[in-house]
């Protein structure tokens, strides 16, 4: 298994909706959200590192998503 933290950012405008999308999508849980910074962040979790880098980019090309930043990566090889 893989694990990545990640910190996401909302176009202000965009901000819930692009969340809720966001919140979704499979292999993603939200663990903090900064209504006033119009932040995010989550845990992607996937079966391997490709699916990881394929989670990522789905993340960044949502309508409203500003960036998307990897904060840590680890994978578990049980």
């Amino acid at each position: 298994m893989d694990y990545s933290g990640i910190l996401i950012a909302f176009e202000p405008k965009e901000f819930e909706r692009a969340l809720e999308n966001t919140k979704t999508l499979p292999g993603v849980e939200i663990h903090q959200i900064d209504s006033k910074a119009h932040r995010a962040i989550a845990v992607l979790e996937t079966s391997d590192t490709d699916s990881q880098a394929d989670l990522f980019q789905r993340i960044r090309a949502l309508t409203g998503v500003v960036d998307v930043s990897l904060v840590v990566h680890r994978f578990d090889e049980n």
